[in-house]
């Protein structure tokens, strides 16, 4: 990993903030064909934008801002600003589709273009290509992103003049030659077919899609789905008091989704009306059902408007190549629409007054305090999937600040409904503590904050958040103790979604009530099931860590706000981490409790261990008390009277979880790694392949691991007319995450462990390898035997495909298709600037 500037940064901050998770998408041109001849742009440039460009070029992190996920992306063109650098003020948003709609909007912005021609003709973008064919074999020494915030990467084409300079070798500001700088970066450069065909399209003045495509790129395309944005638009936009706030609600959790229309009987199965066709959630100002202005608001408590116009939700037709690190898909059919009507706007409450927008409405214990807890715990838990996918991808693309809050592997489980007191008390947010405040108010969120220096921001962070998050989790446990004094593996939620006023409708057995987590340095992946072997820790969600999470992660996160704003939201989560955290340790025997909470968060010296616990123990006390004998877990574990090392119990009340949910069939099943959590379903243990056996001997930890990349790809190619596709994860092993600088002195790599998963998962990939099923067994005994970073490079030499080598494209294509085989809502492209650099003499 690399720190820099970022880790004065950090050390100046002492505890730091969070640059976060991900970001946007779009429906694959696949409708934009459907009729006559296609445009020049959706024929020949589009396909070459998906297939090599949008690798880099897809999100408000890539270099110059450049996104060429769409047409409109194109034209916009670049800048030369880090959205994530560390800034001490809130930069204007610049979101596609949002903060501005036409070319001229973005000259407003100070974007310049690419496409248009310099004195003699030529253009920015034909430079750019023309660098790289003039220097297919030029090697980089630095991953884009890096190179863009290091230098002056983005040149403002006023003059040929400055193009040259900057890159025929003049420019000093780097050492590496800016012959490496030709597109695409650091891979294969285009065939000459797809050369010609950028040529002869800026020769005939870079047309876009005819007026036909356009029309079908903007509005549905099936009739079904038209008739199913009416009557969704219809219920949002009700008058009624109650229907407002209820539309509010669902659209502060809905904002990011790339929402799709079904006739699915739950949210996953059934017909999609037109596949690959996604529409966002928007508040447009049109009264004629029409989206040509909407709201520019950062946040969706945000007000719609500074003059308080008129919204109306309206769903806006998503017009991007969809890139999985920020798609986050969400069904809408007739059964939801009842589920909703069942949850919400049927059920027996009354709403008296509409709640304030912006910094008051940030906290959605008061704003929605009107809603029944138990229909929005319900609400979330249906979906419990897309709301982690949230978390972990939310309104930014990437960053380490962020995903080092949590572990490289970790499990996450909710607690059911009908136990949580937070739910089950009708008054529980409203009650009184003995600070005069209500429960409610105890659970304010960091986006109302409005401080401007780091020393504040501490301040109100330590006053205003976690000693109150003390205090709310006191009431909390005193609740536990009237409604049930004993947690067990038996009270976590299996995924049934009638668990309330019997709900008539809800999936029996929702995949998504377990799931794992894998980081991948700065950006992350979820499954539903439990993958891997059991993790260090486990995190135990009820009703207010849901809502929390999500409002602090992304309603109410600024992507484009400060380092104040990262600081707060990173060390507020990390609070809310290990309060889940002690959640699940509710279900531990009381006298292991405090022992492997120590053990989760072990240090390097006695002093930091010490240091460490004060903080935590002050901010995050130990609730229940391990010396209360009435907090005695529920279920009886067996076996762990032999056993002394908190590791060891730990590691097997996981295990025991683990073959609980694996009985029960609940999510995907882990076919190939954690032996030792109990048997497969016969079902899923008959249904491994050979391959999948060989493949699942590797799963295993050791030293090994630390030399791995954290997300790989693997092609088995059986020798006949298929081939097959594994991903491998790193898993670093940590002997705490409390702390952000310096990260890998908290490493403890012979614990590290690696996971296996059959298919592809992640965005971010960091190798390929393809390999013959003959050559399996050997090549994982050389991965095994890797003892040195000298003998990993020597193993990814000889196994791995380069970065400049044409097979690349061939092998995105190729995970693309499987991905969209096993789950087409799901997949999208990937990324690639996160590929290592390496090159084959």
């Amino acid at each position: 990993m690399k720190y820099g500037l970022k880790f004065i940064v950090l050390c100046a901050l002492g505890m730091v903030f969070v640059n976060s998770l991900s970001c946007k998408p779009r429906n694959n041109s696949s409708t934009a064909k459907a009729n006559s001849t296609a445009s020049q742009y959706v024929s020949k440039i589009e396909p070459i934008l998906e297939q090599k460009c949008v690798a880099c070029h897809s999100c408000s992190q890539s270099p110059c801002q450049f996104n060429l996920t769409s047409y409109e992306g194109m034209m916009r063109g670049a800048i030369n600003l880090d959205l994530y650098a560390k800034r001490f003020t809130r930069e204007v948003p610049k979101r596609m589709f949002i903060d501005g709609q036409s070319e001229s909007d973005w000259r407003t912005h100070k974007f310049w273009s690419v496409t248009a021609p310099f004195k003699d003709s030529s253009t920015l973008l034909e430079q750019m290509l023309d660098l790289k064919t003039r220097n297919p074999q030029a090697k980089i020494t630095s991953l884009p992103e890096i190179v863009t915030k290091e230098s002056d990467m983005c040149p403002h084409p006023e003059s040929k003049a400055e193009f040259v300079k900057h890159y025929e070798g003049k420019s000093l500001i780097l050492r590496n030659s800016k012959a490496a700088y030709g597109m695409p970066y650091g891979l294969p450069g285009l065939s000459s077919d797809e050369q010609k065909a950028f040529t002869e399209w800026i020769a005939a003045k870079t047309p876009g899609p005819s007026d036909e495509e356009l029309k079908l790129r903007k509005e549905p395309v099936d009739p079904a789905v038209v008739a199913q944005i009416s009557e969704w638009e219809d219920l949002l936009n009700e008058k009624d008091i109650k229907k407002q706030l209820t539309a509010r609600y669902i659209y502060e959790h809905l904002f990011l989704a790339n929402i799709y229309f079904t006739d699915a009987t739950d949210s996953t199965e059934g017909r999609i009306y037109t596949p690959g066709e996604y529409f966002r959630l928007v508040r447009a100002f049109n009264q004629d059902g029409s989206i040509e202005a909407v709201s520019t608001a950062v946040r969706p408590f945000d007000p719609a408007s500074d003059s308080n116009r008129q919204f109306y939700y309206r769903f806006m037709k998503v017009k991007e190549t969809i890139m999985s690190k920020n798609h986050i898909p969400y069904a809408l059919s007739k059964n939801k629409m009842t589920r909703l009507k069942e949850l919400f706007y049927d059920s027996d409450w009354t709403a008296t007054k509409l709640p304030p927008y912006g910094a008051e409405g940030s906290n959605p214990f008061r704003t929605f305090a009107e809603i029944p807890a138990w229909a929005r715990y319900q609400f979330l838990l249906d979906d419990a999937l897309f709301f982690t996918q949230n978390d972990i991808k939310g309104p930014v693309c990437n960053g380490d600040l962020a995903t080092n809050v949590i572990q490289d592997q970790g499990w996450r489980i909710y607690l059911k409904p009908e136990l949580d007191p937070t739910v089950t008390d009708a008054n529980f947010f409203k009650n009184k503590e003995s600070n005069g405040q209500q429960v409610m108010d105890l659970l304010r969120m960091p986006a109302e904050t409005k401080d401007s220096s780091v020393d504040a921001a501490k301040q109100t962070l330590q006053r205003e958040f976690l000693s109150l998050n003390k205090s709310y989790t006191i009431a909390k446990d005193k609740s536990y103790g009237v409604s049930k004094p004993r947690i067990g593996i038996s009270d976590i939620w299996r995924g049934n979604g009638n668990s309330h006023h019997n709900l008539k409708h809800g999936a029996e057995k929702y995949p998504g009530a377990a799931q794992t987590i894998f980081r991948h340095y700065d950006s992350a992946t979820v499954l539903t099931g439990l993958f891997g072997d059991p993790p260090k820790n486990v995190e135990l969600f009820d009703f207010p860590l849901m809502e929390r999470t999500y409002y602090n992660l992304v309603a109410g996160f600024n992507v484009y706000g400060s380092i104040i704003d990262g600081y707060i939201t990173r060390a507020y989560k990390d609070s809310l981490r290990i309060e889940a955290e002690d959640n699940f340790l509710k279900l531990y025997p009381r006298q292991f409790r405090s022992p492997i909470r120590k053990y989760w968060y072990s240090s390097i010296t006695n002093t930091g261990h010490a240091a460490m616990h004060a903080w935590i123990d002050l901010w995050n006390p130990l609730l229940p008390n391990p010396n209360d004998a009435n907090r005695d877990t529920l279920d009886t574990y067996t076996g762990l009277q032999n056993d002394t090392k908190p590791e060891d119990v730990s590691t097997r009340i996981m295990r025991k979880l683990a073959s609980t949910f694996r009985n029960e069939a609940i999510g995907q099943q882990d076919l190939l790694n954690c032996a030792g959590c109990g048997p497969l379903n016969p079902n899923f243990e008959n249904s491994k392949s050979d391959i999948d056996r060989a493949v699942s001997a590797a799963a295993m930890s050791g030293g090994f691991v630390q030399y791995l990349p954290e997300l790989m790809y693997l092609r088995i190619n059986d020798g006949q007319t298929s081939s097959h596709s594994y991903t491998i994860t790193a898993n670093r092993d940590r002997k705490n995450i409390k702390f952000l600088i310096a990260e890998e002195l908290t490493l403890t790599p012979e614990k590290d462990t690696l996971s296996i998963i059959k298919g592809v998962i992640g965005a971010y990939p960091n190798l390929f390898f393809e390999i013959q099923k003959g050559d399996l067994q050997n090549f994982l005994k050389k991965m095994q035997s890797i003892s040195s970073k000298a003998a990993y490079e020597e193993f990814r030499s000889q196994h791995a495909i380069p970065r400049d080598s044409p097979k690349i494209w061939e092998m995105n294509d190729w995970l693309f298709q499987q991905a969209q085989a096993a789950n087409p809502v799901d997949a999208g492209r990937m990324d690639l600037s996160r590929y290592e650099i390496f090159y084959r003499n």
